[in-house]
């Protein structure tokens, strides 16, 4: 019997570039080419010896880079995995990384046990040793009990739950670990995404004023190209299937369409606000124009009054 596969990943986004030596990545030895080739063109990914992993999106403009640590934790079944709050308190603190240096995005915490068998909800066959399973995994990624075995989705090879805090992968048939890999990618170029239209929205945030206009066209334009180059609604090749359905898992929850949705609709905003406010100054300063150049019609009118007042006295004399 195969001996069980227990490991926490948790995925961080470094304060600071980090400095990081590794090879290219590979998952199950081989390239990854299952994302469009304009994302893998831009994008970086290595692995250190420890099996940890670097992942830079979108690398050569830095107002779109996105880069992550990814730190693999293997668990001992023995050791770590005992059902109780407190362990699983202390196997978070064990493996944390230093909060000045790294921000957590989110984790995933994967389990195989050859002893539980691949049951299906249908059967209700969910034997107890099952279920705290999905208890610890609760436990490690949510830090609570909150999650059930009813909040799960099935697959013919695993049971999983994934939300904003994080992944719970319950697998049924052994050697998956590559298919979470492949996962694990999905959930970071996802974050990726975020952070690009976060950075975005905060920029826009930023404007307001008239003189704004010429950085509205600037990060309008920067917007564009990011969407026509590396945002795709499935960046994963079509014949990946697997891969597919994870991605549309991933948005979904996320929310990325809506999130890109809710920045191009900032965009339309800031942009007829400006131009409001641009029409607005540029009805002021016509009427300012308006005013001197009604006094300069004045002031001639006077003066030519003058003139001919003067010639008149002229002609009396």
């Amino acid at each position: 019997m195969r001996e069980p596969e227990l490991f926490l990943t948790r995925v961080y986004k470094p304060l600071d570039s980090l400095d990081f030596n590794g090879e290219k990545l590979k998952i199950d030895e081989k390239e990854i080419k299952f994302l469009h080739h304009s994302i893998l063109n831009n994008s970086e990914f290595t692995k250190d010896a420890r099996g940890n992993w670097k992942l830079i999106f979108f690398k050569d403009d830095d107002l779109y880079r996105q880069e992550f640590y990814i730190k693999f934790n293997e668990l001992d079944k023995d050791e770590d995995i005992a059902f109780c709050q407190d362990d699983s308190s202390r196997i978070l603190k064990n493996t944390d990384l230093n909060f000045k240096k790294y921000d957590e995005i989110t984790r995933l915490c994967f389990v195989y046990d050859g002893q539980i068998q691949g049951d299906s909800r249908k059967d209700h066959q969910i034997n107890d040793e099952f279920l705290k399973y999905i208890e610890h995994l609760s436990l490690i990624v949510r830090e609570s009990k909150a999650v059930k075995f009813d909040d799960f989705y099935e697959t013919r090879s695993h049971y999983g739950h994934f939300d904003g805090r994080g992944l719970s992968f319950l697998a049924k048939l052994p050697k998956q670990r590559a298919y979470l890999e492949r996962y694990i990618l999905l959930v970071a170029l996802a974050y990726a995404y975020l952070g690009v239209l976060e950075k975005f929205g905060n920029e826009l945030a930023k404007l307001g004023k008239p003189e704004d206009i010429s950085r509205l066209h600037f990060l309008y334009e920067k917007i564009s190209y990011f969407y026509v180059k590396f945002f795709f609604c499935q960046p994963v090749l079509s014949k990946n299937s697997a891969s597919v359905e994870a991605w549309n898992r991933i948005s979904g929850i996320l929310k990325i369409s809506e999130l890109k949705s809710e920045l191009d609709q900032k965009v339309s905003m800031i942009h007829y606000i400006l131009n409001l406010q641009s029409e607005k100054q540029e009805r002021k300063q016509k009427e300012i124009d308006k005013k001197k150049q009604d006094k300069v019609n004045i002031t001639f009118v006077i003066l030519g009054v003058a003139i001919s007042c003067l010639q008149l006295i002229g002609l009396f004399k």
